[in-house]
């Protein structure tokens, strides 16, 4: 397998005028688990040959950046297309996002607590809309249509 069938798009395209059945769709997900099976292993392979390694080094760097905010240093030149963290040599660029917690202020303390008042209400609002959507498919009142389909993988015991 290996990620390299050139007749898969043409198989896959093929298949979207014809009927969809259980049967059809266990035979496509029983494929689809083989790659992906293939893929995890591959993958669980190169992070233990690498991947400790990678995070090792970024969980470094991290604390020296770390340090240097800590100490004040200006970061304006790790930023933006001049960026003194790209390495053409390696075609890599290393991206440090720093996030500054919204506080020190009173009116900006105030506005976080507002946020959190109204993410709360947000929370318990959307919970109610659940409910009632639940309650009004149970009655059949209304069918809803579907939103959205969402594929996952997990590794089986």
């Amino acid at each position: 397998m290996g990620g390299t069938d050139p007749n898969a798009a043409r198989t896959i395209t093929s298949h979207i005028m014809s009927k969809i059945t259980a049967a059809s769709l266990i035979t496509k997900a029983r494929k689809t688990a083989a790659v992906w099976n293939e893929a995890d292993a591959a993958l669980s392979e190169w992070n233990e040959g690498f991947g400790l390694e990678l995070d090792c080094h970024r969980d470094l760097l991290k604390k020296e950046f770390t340090k240097a905010d800590a100490q004040g240093l200006d970061f304006s030149c790790f930023q933006g297309e001049h960026s003194r963290l790209i390495y053409p040599e390696l075609a890599t660029r290393i991206i440090v996002s720093i996030r500054k917690a919204p506080a020190g202020h009173e009116t900006i303390e105030e506005m976080t607590a507002e946020i959190d008042e109204l993410e709360s209400k947000l929370r318990l609002l959307k919970k109610k809309r659940k409910n009632r959507m639940e309650e009004i498919e149970q009655e059949g009142e209304f069918n809803f249509p579907t939103e959205n389909i969402t594929i996952a993988f997990k590794r089986t015991k």
